[in-house]
């Protein structure tokens, strides 16, 4: 029966596939699926990124943090006499999100989302600004 976890960026790649290896029966799969957003060139995010670091320092709402790195787990799981025919694809896509639904969605990040309500406010307003300067919609692009 598969099981399902969206949960990968959180596991550290050096020991996280050996200690699923341990879980599964003989012949069992391992499948790492994941996106990242590579939005960070447009003119949309050069323009959001100051109010970002403003109001939720640190957050890097468009790249890949280093444990998110699907290059890293690929490496570990080649390596690993746990795993066999390891492959990787990569499949490019993009997404238009409304003003709304954008807002939505950055208030997900965990940056974001433990600012005070105030701040938060004023961050979104900012950030719907943007937004309208930039056509009032938001194409992110993903990998």
């Amino acid at each position: 029966r598969p099981r399902f976890g969206l949960s990968a960026h959180w596991i550290e790649p050096e020991t996280g596939p050996a200690h699923a290896a341990s879980l599964f029966r003989p012949g069992g799969a391992l499948l790492l699926a994941w996106h990242q957003d590579r939005s960070e060139d447009t003119p949309f995010y050069r323009a959001a990124d100051p109010i970002f670091e403003r109001y939720a320092p640190g957050l890097e709402h468009a790249r890949p943090t280093p444990t998110f790195a699907p290059e890293r787990f690929r490496g570990v799981l080649e390596n690993s006499p746990d795993f066999e025919n390891v492959s990787a694809a990569t499949f490019s896509w993009s997404h238009r999100f409304s003003k709304d639904r954008f807002l939505d969605l950055v208030q997900t990040f965990s940056n974001v989302h433990a600012v005070h309500a105030e701040v938060r406010s004023a961050f979104l307003t900012e950030i719907a600004a943007v937004i309208g300067a930039h056509g009032g919609s938001v194409v992110r692009g993903y990998e």
